[in-house]
């Protein structure tokens, strides 16, 4: 495959690279399964001995749609919604399709490694395997490397680019940087090690000796590092001949390189900053794109869109993404809907206004999203905020160094409390709770989707 090619492709939106690639290897002949129950695929359309793949379509909507079909509509298995693509073209896919389904500014460490998730992983394992574990690799997949065979260094520069976009789309705090397995506190430099049995990380000083054990992902001055060097490690496994999965060296060190095609420094970056930005063509809003046309009134419902208030409710994880995919939420105000539908609805959500703070001995689990309301301090009568997505032990404010539990005015009125909105799962309010002192609670609206 030619570089300028596989870039051309690169710079495209996703439905445009569709649709090119649609006119590159002709239109798909027939239905991904042979029946609507979805248990037979159709293996007359597979074309698996040229290396070619069949992706669907909507899986910028939908999950893994060849082996979740049933929870999807039957429409995304016809035909028109498959397209061929060798295995760098359907990398290409999913790297659009994962910068549709999340936010465009990445402000905690834990998403860094699920940005880009899906199906995206397990193509990686494969072109992995294919590339640096070839004679291992079982004799029917061989056929999936010819028509990338000589682009391996395009590969890597797509690694490169992943995390790249990453990297400079995450807007949090980084703490400590762990730099090529180097972690440096107070001038002295130690290593980190990582136990593939256990996942935990041990810190080796210069003498050798191991001197502390730490879980870096919940380590506030770690674990944006910790994620950063996960990513890289998710990016280089592959498959054994024995189905499991180990990190191939080749790939993990190629990662950090930079003398790939030739090019200098200066052209590396540029294509680096171009590509990113292009990649950003295809975010669609708050991270659920199949609502981001779907409008709200924001004096209403307090966001502009379907897809922005359901991200102030939960992440776009896999758990939650099947349900919402089948069907469109219905909305209510003020009061909670009296009616079957919405007792037997698998999902529901509430918005509320609230002053609360954690009972003893609890732990603080809310996470409020947008806290408009929400003082955090106050200086030259400018007001600051708290980042988005912070975790909550209680509704009082910081003015000055010092909480306040009330308003400006003083009063014993409970209408003087600080107030917030959040959104919540049903689940989570009613944890919510459960697990609060609750001074003041509001119903403003919500939505529920149906069984």
């Amino acid at each position: 495959m030619i570089s300028n090619e596989l870039f051309l492709e690169l710079s495209l939106r996703y439905n445009d690279l569709v649709d090119y690639l649609k006119r590159k290897y002709g239109t798909v002949s027939g239905d991904f399964f042979l029946n609507r129950n979805c248990t037979t695929k159709n293996k007359s359309i597979m074309r698996s001995e040229e290396g070619l793949y069949c992706h669907h379509i909507d899986e910028d909507k939908g999950i893994d749609l060849a082996n979740t079909a049933k929870d999807y509509p039957f429409e995304w298995q016809k035909a028109e919604r498959l397209v061929y693509c060798n295995l760098l073209e359907h990398l290409i896919l999913h790297m659009k399709i994962s910068v549709m389904r999340f936010p465009r500014r990445i402000m905690s460490p834990n998403i860094i490694t699920s940005y880009f998730g899906g199906g995206l992983p397990l193509i990686c394992r494969i072109i992995n395997s294919l590339y640096t574990n070839y004679e291992k690799v079982i004799e029917q997949m061989k056929a999936s490397l010819t028509p990338i065979k000589e682009n391996y260094s395009e590969y890597i520069l797509l690694l490169q680019l992943m995390m790249y976009h990453v990297i400079h789309q995450y807007k949090g705090e980084k703490g400590k940087a762990i730099v090529n397995g180097i972690l440096e506190v107070d001038g002295i430099k130690y290593q980190v090690l990582r136990s593939n049995n256990t996942g935990e990380y041990a810190l080796k000083n210069s003498e050798g000796k191991i001197i502390r054990i730490k879980p870096l992902s919940t380590h506030k001055e770690f674990a944006y590092w910790y994620y950063i060097s996960e990513l890289r490690r998710d990016l280089s496994l592959l498959y054994t001949d024995e189905h499991q999965l180990i990190i191939s060296n080749q790939v993990f060190e190629d990662i950090i390189k930079r003398d790939y095609l030739d090019w200098d420094d200066s052209k590396r970056l540029s294509f680096f900053k171009t590509y990113s930005s292009l990649l950003l063509q295809d975010y669609k809003g708050f991270g659920f794109p199949q609502f981001a046309d779907d409008k709200l009134a924001i004096n209403d419902y307090g966001s502009n869109s379907v897809d922005e208030y359901l991200s102030l409710a939960f992440p776009t994880t896999l758990p939650v993404t099947y349900v919402i995919d089948k069907t469109k939420p219905v909305f209510w105000r003020e009061s909670f809907p009296n009616t079957e539908e919405f007792k037997m609805s698998p999902l529901s959500i509430v918005r509320i206004e609230t002053s609360f703070a954690i009972k003893a001995g609890e732990t603080p689990y809310v996470r409020a999203k947008r806290l408009s309301l929400l003082y955090k301090t106050t200086r030259n009568n400018i007001i600051e905020y708290p980042e988005k997505g912070q975790v909550m032990a209680t509704s009082d404010v910081e003015i000055k160094g010092r909480l306040y539990a009330r308003g400006p005015q003083i009063g014993n009125d409970k209408e003087d409390w600080y107030k917030i909105v959040l959104t919540l799962t049903m689940d989570d309010y009613e944890l919510f709770k459960q697990k609060h002192d609750i001074r003041y609670l509001k119903i403003l609206d919500g939505c529920y989707f149906p069984a």
